[in-house]
């Protein structure tokens, strides 16, 4: 088969980044308890190996998370690439545990942004996903003044009494959707202003997806299915190829998907290790349909997948 590799791939700077900076922080403080609110970045297979590195991952939700936070013992908690929300951090200081914090520049950039607009007495609209920590840690800055979109219906919704509110974006939403709210909500606020706010890394990753070749009978997006970077790319690899498929690792592939097919395209979302990427690029560059030896998957997996 083959195999078109779609560039850029993979781990963005920022997710590199933040894993950095909690293994750092396990070899500065060896006999310290280290844990991290959330996932540091949206991939499982991130989160299993830092727990090699004996750094817990605490799960939450936003109608719990202070529950949680109730039951953290460890010396330090790492903050994660997404952002933290004040009320969230101001808890943690009170039960006097260090913070390191990982949020990526370009998140704390959009919410600088905000704070100033909002010192401004500007309302905020905030294209964004609903639970998702990024938007959470935006809309933080002002719960009343800050006001989450994330479709259609939440436009129709909105009722803000200024008159040129600042739209942003959460960094990892597509252009598709963006284009979509904004044009529709300067219809109805037509003295707003827009900041587009997506990453360089979301950006190419997404232009990459829609440029992709149209004769590929196929299409795999590796990513966690809690990653929003990965899932943008999965739904606009849809608009190009029908059969497209968002996957975790190459145990998720399903061998009969391949059938009657020559020619496949492959990319992954920036919070993925590009060990679980090779491992399917390897898989799929071997495999002919009518010679059964190709099938074996078990061949291309990578011992011990490497964060960095």
């Amino acid at each position: 088969m083959e195999v078109i590799s779609l560039l850029p791939h993979g781990f963005c700077q920022g997710v590199v980044r933040a894993i950095k900076d909690a293994i750092k922080v396990r070899e500065e403080n060896p006999n310290l308890k280290i844990g991290v609110l959330g996932m540091i970045v949206h991939n499982s297979y991130v989160v299993n190996l830092l727990n090699d590195y004996n750094i817990k991952s605490y799960n939450y939700n936003f109608n719990n998370v202070h529950e949680v936070i109730e039951t953290i013992e460890d010396d330090i908690v790492i903050l994660t690439a997404h952002g933290t929300r004040s009320d969230i951090v101001e808890h943690l200081n009170k039960k006097g545990i260090k913070i390191v914090d990982t949020t990526c520049s370009y998140v704390i950039n959009t919410y600088k942004l905000i704070k100033e607009e909002l010192k401004n007495n500007h309302e905020v609209i905030y294209l964004g996903v609903k639970d998702h920590p990024e938007a959470e840690f935006s809309k933080g800055a002002n719960p009343n003044k800050v006001h989450l979109v994330t479709s259609t219906d939440d436009v129709k919704a909105l009722d803000l009494t200024d008159e040129s509110p600042l739209l942003v974006n959460q960094t990892t939403i597509s252009m598709n959707k963006i284009n979509e709210l904004t044009s529709l909500i300067i219809k109805k606020y037509p003295k707003s202003r827009f900041s587009n706010e997506q990453c360089d890394a979301t950006r190419r990753r997404q232009e990459a997806v829609l440029n992709m070749p149209k004769d590929c009978d196929i299409a795999f997006i590796i990513g966690d299915k809690k990653s929003n970077n990965t899932r943008e790319l999965y739904l606009l690899a849809k608009q190009i190829i029908e059969d497209s498929y968002m996957i975790s690792s190459l145990d998720k592939l399903d061998i009969n998907l391949l059938k009657n097919k020559k020619k496949a395209a492959l990319t992954s979302g920036a919070s993925t290790p590009e060990t679980l990427f090779k491992e399917i690029f390897n898989f799929l560059n071997q495999f002919n349909e009518e010679d059964i030896s190709t099938h074996d998957k078990s061949k291309f997996f990578i011992n011990g997948i490497k964060i960095l």
